[in-house]
Formats: structure tokens, sequence, C-alpha cells
């Protein structure tokens, strides 16, 4: 659960109490129980043994059951650990604790993933390594075994270094890893060089430029031949002198055969100038020219549904000059930089000229501007979100992100006629989602507004 709601007593009373009644239910009534595939725990810290006992006798009914998901592990450890025999037929397991202090005895435990063999997705978000390890993800013939095909893991490089530097990731079809710093190691061979049976593949952490991790892209140009999501958003040390200064280029180089068939795409730099000069991001040069057509591709990235860029050097007005470049059945578009908020009046200018208007595409449903260190002033999201509202005439949802983890970010678009006569013309209102909204029922109201959450989770 976002901290926002554990630091909400109100709002935590009221989870508790709703989580409560559907135990109960589940409990009580077994035609009910049979009919549950999808369970979400969150923020069993509280320590109510009440809750804790309902939940041991909620597993063995739950005959159906196909995902559950646990954010705040301490008090799960014991059900979790006994999971293969209480619901051998689980697909998709998600685990992560972000509410529990960090100082934890580790709970020195191993998880065998051979022993449910019906799991084929496996998500560990932040602080599962103080509760559980998994023997399988270390050994190749182990996890070869299982049949697990979509991987997610956000950890340290100690833990995730054994399995990217393994053969495994062969049977894998989906592989998110987000690492604070991968060190020396590049994240990219293996990959590329194992992962014939990817589809989606996202790497997220600071990268040292002391590796030339583009030479890996250049190498296996034919790597990745199913895929259809990819995402980078990576960082660099700024206190090295070392370069790889063609990593976008090999990457967009990488990508370019492959624009007909991919569906999400993430190509996110470095915050700082200098770290961006380091892997040779070139003012967005090189991310933003794939989109364009050219010779051989009148419209590249046709079937492209999800795309999330760098904004560009400079100071022209993106809404006019890149918004075509932007493919047409994209539904959620994201955009970084540290141009938001202060340039966003430029960024989002609407041209009274007919000939220099923008073009967005026609189901652009979720926009995403992602800030850095608190850059978005009390008062100016409000601000920055309506600009965003009068630019994108189809929007319906504007979602602002900085470094603050109680600001919630997410806007609804209210757009009412001025007139009968004058219908083209708008009053536009965007309304801030509450923090209810925008953590507990957050996919539930992307849906109400026809949009997509991003398609890479992240605890």
């Amino acid at each position: 659960m976002h901290k926002t709601v554990i630091d909400n007593p109100e709002l935590l009373d009221w989870h508790n109490k709703r989580s409560h009644e559907i135990l109960m239910h589940i409990v009580e009534n077994d035609q009910f129980a049979n009919r549950v595939q999808t369970l979400k725990i969150y923020a069993p810290g509280s320590g109510n043994s009440d809750m804790m006992k309902l939940l041991n006798g909620v597993f063995p009914k739950l005959r159906r059951l196909r995902v559950l998901e646990c954010n705040g592990l301490l008090l799960l450890r014991r059900i979790i650990k006994n999971l293969p025999s209480l619901v051998p037929q689980l697909e998709i397991l998600r685990l992560c604790d972000n509410i529990n202090a960090s100082k934890l005895p580790i709970f020195d435990k191993g998880f065998l993933l051979r022993q449910m063999p019906r799991l084929e997705e496996l998500s560990l978000g932040i602080g599962w390594e103080k509760h559980f390890w998994f023997p399988d993800l270390l050994d190749d013939k182990m996890l070869l075994g299982s049949g697990i095909k979509r991987i997610h893991i956000k950890s340290f490089k100690r833990l995730v270094a054994p399995f990217i530097t393994s053969s495994s990731i062969s049977a894998l079809t989906h592989l998110s890893l987000n690492v604070q710093s991968f060190g020396s190691l590049s994240p990219f061979e293996m990959v590329l060089k194992y992962g014939r049976n990817l589809r989606s593949l996202r790497i997220k952490g600071n990268l040292d430029p002391r590796t030339s991790h583009s030479q890996y892209f250049r190498r296996y140009v034919h790597a990745l031949p199913y895929l259809t999501e990819f995402g980078i958003y990576v960082s660099v040390a700024n206190d090295l002198h070392l370069a790889d200064t063609d990593f976008f280029p090999s990457v967009c180089d990488f990508l370019i055969p492959k624009a007909a068939q991919l569906i999400h795409l993430e190509l996110t730099a470095p915050r700082s100038l200098r770290g961006r000069e380091k892997l040779g991001f070139d003012g967005g040069k090189w991310c933003w020219g794939i989109l364009k057509p050219n010779h051989s591709v009148k419209m590249p990235f046709t079937k492209l549904e999800s795309l999330s860029m760098t904004l560009p050097a400079g100071h022209k007005n993106f809404s006019i000059h890149y918004s075509k470049l932007i493919p047409k059945r994209l539904t959620t578009l994201t955009l970084s930089g540290e141009q938001l908020p202060h340039k966003f009046t430029k960024i989002f200018a609407i041209s009274q000229n007919t000939r220099h208007r923008p073009y967005w595409p026609p189901d652009l449903r979720l926009v995403c501007l992602n800030t850095y260190l608190n850059a978005c002033p009390i008062g100016e999201e409000h601000m920055l979100a309506k600009k965003v509202a009068t630019c994108i005439p189809i929007v319906s949802v504007v979602k602002i992100v900085d470094d603050n983890p109680k600001y919630a970010g997410f806007w609804t678009v209210e757009r009412k006629m001025k007139s009968r006569v004058a219908g083209e013309h708008h009053i536009v209102n965007v309304g801030m989602w509450t923090v209810r909204e925008s953590t507990v029922l957050i996919t539930e109201m992307l849906q109400k507004h026809g949009c997509d959450n991003n398609w890479f989770k992240d605890f």
C-alpha cells in the first residue's frame, strides 16, 4: 500500500474494516470463496491478531485463487512460506514490503518456487529480501524446471547479479529488473544473449559508464525477436570521467527493425545533463528520431500504445513540433525532464495559427509528467494539469509525479461546452484524486476514465 495510506488513520481504519468484512464473507460463504480468484493484502503490520486468524482460515477455502498480492510481509511470513500446500494452484505471486521498518531481522527461510507448478509470474518489490530468499532464482536447472515465465525484481545488485548472469533467462517471456546500481555488471549482456523468448524487457537502475553497455546492442542486433515491450530507465555515476556515448544510439538502432511489433516503449535518460551526455542522449536526437518516418518505413511503430520518453532539449514548442511524431494508436504518454514544470507553458503552448496546430493521437487518454526533486511548487500542479488538458483536447487523466512520496498526482479532466452555438469551445477543469482513489482504487479509477495503468508493475 502507498505510504500515504498508512499515514492516514481514517483511511487505514476504513481499509481494515472493509478487509475484515471481506475475509469474514470468505470464511462464512463457501460459494463466494470459490469465486475469488484475486486477493490483495495490504498493510497487515498493526498486529491485529483477529485479522491474522482470519487469514489463516481463508487460504484453505480459496480453491480457485490465481493471483495473490501482499504488501507488508512481517506478519505473513509463515503463511506465505506455506503457500505451496495452501494454494498450489496459484499462478501469480507479488510480494513487497514498503511498510515495516528497514531494520528487521532477516527471516532466513528458503522458498522453493518449483513446489508451485502452476506459478507463471513472480513479482518481488521493495523489502522482500528481508523476509524470503528464492534458491530457484540462483540455479539454472531449478528455474528452468519451474513454470515461471514472468519475473519482476526490485532489489540490490548482490541479489540480482547471480540471476542475470544465468542462461535461465531463456525460459522467460517477461523480465523487469529495478536495481539501484548494477556496478560493473551490464544487465544487457546475458539478457540479449539468452533472452530468445522475451516479449517484455525493462531495465531500471544506475549504469557504470566504465562498462560498454552499447557493445551488446551492437553485437546482438538480431536478439529478442519476439519483443513487444521494451523499457530502459537509467541513470549514471557523475563522478566518473569515462562515458558510453554510443549507448542511446545503439539502443535506438537495435529497436528500429522491431518498430512494427512494439506495443510499449520507454526510453528515459538520466536526470542530469552530464549523465545524459555520458550515455549519448544528444538532446533526444536519437530517441525522438526513431519516431520519424524515413525512406524505408513511412509509419513506424504502428502498434505502439504506450510511450515514455525524456523530453528533447531546446526551446521548441513540444506540442507543435513533436506531437506529430507520436504514433497515432497511442493511449498513454509519459514525459520526463527538468523542463517540467518550469517551462510547461512553452511545452504545451497552443498556437492560434491553424497551420501550426498540434497533432495528438485521437485515443490519447492518459498523460503522465515526471518532474524531479519536488520541482513542482505547491499550487502549480493544478495549473500544469489544466494546461495539459487544454492543449490535448482528448486526454481524460493527467498524472504528475515527483519525488514526494506523499503526493498523489492524479487529476481528472472535465470539459463543459460554453454554448451550443460554439460547441467546439470548452471550459476545462481538473480535479485532483483523493488519496484513496490514487492508491487503493487506482486501477478502478483509471478504468472508469478509459485509461490503462502503466504496463510495468512497480511496487
